[in-house]
C-alpha cells in the first residue's frame, strides 16, 4: 500500500506514525502551498510533495489517498480520489452530512474501491473486549460517556478569530469533532436509536462549543457529553442490571476497561499508544484479503453515524453550507 496524504496537520503526523508501524508506505503529501508541502515532506521523510491535489491523486504510484483536511473538504477530495480509481481513507468525521456519505459509498461500490472512515475507537482491542463483555452485565439500563477536552483553538475563538474547528463554514463544532466518537460507540454496540436529541452550548457565530447528545433506545438512554470549551473527567460507563463496564479514559482511547460485578476485573489489550495503529491494522487486513464486504459493512455503520449526527444538528438548529446544497 502506497499512500498519498492530503493535509499537513498534527493528525497527519499521527497517521504517518501508525501507518509506518504497519509497514505501510507514505509516498506523497499535498498541501495548499509547495513550501508547506516540502517542509512537511522533509520533516516526515516523504518522497514526493505536491501543491496540486489533482496532480497528486493522479500519481500512478499511489494506491490510497488519506484525506486529513478540514471537515467540509472531506467529501470533495474523497470524491476526486474515488473517481480517479484510488482507494481512500478519510479522517473523521466522514463528511459534513449523510447525503455526502451516501454519494461516496455509491461511487466506492460502483468502482469497487476501498473507502474507510478513520475513526479510532471501534478498531481498538479494548473496544473488542467491551463488545465481548457487554452480554455479561445483564439488561442495559444506562450509558454515559464524556469527552471533554479544552481546545487549543478555543482562546483564539474567544479573542475574535474563527479557527476551522469552530467555523460552521468548515463543518466545525464539538458534535462532529468529539461527540462523533460517542455516536460510533453507540451504533457499533447497540445499533440505531429510536430518537436523537442534542442540547448545545453555542458561540456567537452559531457553532456548538459543547453539548449533550441523548440517544434513546428501547430499554435505556445513552447520554454523551462532548465539550471543547472546558475540561473534565473523560469516561465511558455502561450500566446493566447485573454489572457495569467502565473506562476511565476518553471514548476515543479506551485505554482501560473495568468489568465491575461483585469484584472489579481490569483489562487492557492495547500495547500501542497511537490508536491509529489499530484502525490501520484493520484496514490493511481488509485490503490485503480483498474483503470488500467488510469494507462496505463499515461504511454502512459510518452512514448510520452521520444520519444520527444530522438529526442531532437539526434538533439544535446547527446548519452547515453543505446542508443547503441539493
Amino acid at each position: 500500500m502506497k499512500i498519498g496524504i492530503i493535509g499537513t496537520g498534527m493528525i497527519a503526523k499521527a497517521f504517518i506514525d501508525g501507518a509506518r508501524k504497519n509497514d505501510l508506505e507514505i509516498h506523497a503529501v499535498c498541501s495548499r502551498t509547495m513550501e508547506k508541502a516540502k517542509a512537511f515532506a522533509a520533516e516526515c521523510q516523504i518522497e514526493k510533495a505536491y501543491d496540486d491535489y489533482q496532480e497528486m491523486i493522479a500519481d500512478p504510484q499511489l494506491d490510497f489517498i488519506y484525506v486529513a483536511t478540514p471537515n467540509s473538504l472531506h467529501f470533495k477530495y474523497c470524491k476526486l480520489a474515488l473517481e480517479a480509481d484510488k482507494h481512500v481513507m478519510c479522517e473523521k468525521p466522514f463528511c459534513s452530512n449523510a447525503r455526502e456519505v451516501e454519494e461516496l459509498i455509491r461511487i466506492a461500490k460502483e468502482r469497487k474501491r476501498y473507502l474507510f472512515e478513520a475513526i479510532i475507537n471501534i478498531h481498538l482491542p479494548n473496544f473488542k473486549i467491551l463488545k465481548e463483555k457487554i452480554n455479561e452485565i445483564g439488561r442495559i439500563r444506562m450509558v454515559q460517556t464524556n469527552f471533554s477536552q479544552y481546545s487549543s483553538k478555543y482562546n483564539a475563538l474567544l479573542s475574535g478569530e474563527t479557527p476551522n474547528v469552530f467555523n460552521l463554514e468548515y463543518a466545525g463544532g464539538a458534535l462532529l469533532d468529539l461527540n462523533i466518537y460517542n455516536i460510533h460507540l453507540a451504533v457499533s454496540l447497540f445499533g440505531e436509536p429510536k430518537d436523537v436529541d442534542y442540547i448545545a452550548n453555542r458561540h456567537a457565530n452559531g457553532v456548538d462549543v459543547s453539548g449533550v447528545l441523548v440517544l434513546t433506545y428501547d430499554d435505556f438512554i445513552f447520554s454523551s457529553v462532548g465539550a471543547k470549551d472546558c475540561s473534565g473527567h473523560r469516561f465511558v460507563s455502561i450500566q446493566g442490571e447485573q454489572g457495569c463496564l467502565y473506562s476511565p479514559s476518553s471514548p476515543s482511547g479506551l485505554t482501560q476497561i473495568d468489568f465491575i460485578k461483585t469484584e472489579t476485573e481490569t483489562f487492557n489489550a492495547q500495547a500501542e499508544r497511537n490508536g491509529m495503529y489499530y484502525e490501520l491494522l484493520d484496514f490493511k487486513e481488509i485490503y490485503e484479503q480483498e474483503d470488500l464486504d467488510s469494507c462496505f459493512k463499515l461504511l454502512e455503520e459510518s452512514l448510520k453515524v452521520m444520519k444520527i449526527a444530522d438529526k442531532a444538528r437539526k434538533k439544535a438548529n446547527i446548519i452547515f453550507p453543505a446542508d443547503l446544497l441539493c
